[in-house]
């Protein structure tokens, strides 16, 4: 019988909340994120699954991932993002954290 074990995410600080995708995590701890597992990081490099701070915003209030994006709602209700740029609504290349503005995509070429 094999059963699921569960062990403590090493160096992280305590969680007030987390977001889970199929291929990475994150927590919201003090305001900032923290985030491991398989996502583009901010800067667009691919995520070396280890546990890393991803922002010093320090008013988080929620967290969204998926392999290709990592997004924030911040207290004011902004949304920012980063990560890979055409998979979180940025249509010129943007990677590293920018404010989403739900701007026009047309005519590129995904």
């Amino acid at each position: 019988e094999t059963r699921a074990s569960f062990e403590p995410v090493p160096g992280l600080p305590p969680a007030d909340a987390f977001h889970v995708d199929n291929s990475a995590a994150c927590i919201r701890a003090a305001g900032d994120i923290w985030c491991w597992g398989g996502y583009y990081r901010p800067g667009g490099e691919p995520s070396d699954f280890a546990p890393r701070k991803e922002s010093d915003f320090g008013d988080v209030i929620d967290v969204a991932i998926n392999g290709q994006a990592l997004c924030v709602l911040r207290e004011n209700r902004e949304v920012w993002c980063a990560g890979e740029a055409y998979h979180h609504g940025f249509c010129d290349g943007r990677t590293d954290w920018s404010l989403l503005t739900f701007e026009s995509c047309d005519g590129v070429d995904y």
